[in-house]
């Protein structure tokens, strides 16, 4: 594959100018930028399939049908520019023509990173329980206000309030009812 830019690989390495580039982007293509190149633009694909999923904000990766859809059409084009030997079309994204051999490891690459970021995903940062037992064995509380007050609450025998209705002594409010229950009030009645 590629082998008329193969036999001036010597060409593009030592002299950044060869004379038939001058004054384009020649400069930049590089064995180097073209492999951070796809690397970059899978591993983009990698994490959008990886961390871009769930609840509460978006859909389940296996009802968003679109968003994979869209995901399957550019990990397929990134792969056929990968192992596309189409000269013209490397030459227009600034990009050299790599061995076959170096195009497996840049997928055995992606797919080892795609692997590992998944177990950790799945089996790390999703892992509820795992995050319990952590916290649990730490001892970390909440500071948020609400769980604060969710403890203060869960430790008031006084809480809630059975068969009373509390008065508001605020001035300006009147003697008003501040909190009356009558559901709760008439479902502890009947057990």
């Amino acid at each position: 594959a590629c082998t008329a830019q193969n036999e001036s690989i010597s060409k593009l390495t030592t002299s950044p100018t060869v004379p038939e580039k001058i004054g384009s982007n020649g400069a930049f293509t590089s064995f180097e930028n073209t492999t951070v190149w796809f690397l970059g633009t899978i591993n983009c694909i990698i994490v959008a399939l990886i961390f871009s999923k769930g609840k509460p904000f978006r859909q389940p990766t296996y009802k968003n049908y679109i968003f994979v859809l869209v995901l399957i059409i550019q990990l397929g084009v990134c792969l056929f520019i990968l192992f596309a030997d189409i000269p013209e079309l490397y030459r227009r994204l600034d990009l050299l023509c790599t061995p076959v051999l170096w195009r497996v490891y840049i997928v055995i690459m992606l797919s080892s990173n795609f692997i590992v970021s998944l177990v950790v995903e799945e089996a790390m940062i999703e892992n509820r329980a795992l995050w319990m037992i952590i916290k649990r064995s730490f001892g970390y509380q909440s500071k948020s206000q609400y769980r604060i007050w969710q403890r203060d609450l869960a430790n008031d025998p006084s809480w809630p309030p059975l068969n009373q209705t509390s008065y508001s002594d605020m001035q300006g409010c009147g003697s008003g009812v501040s909190y009356s229950n009558p559901v709760f009030e008439s479902n502890e009645e009947q057990l």
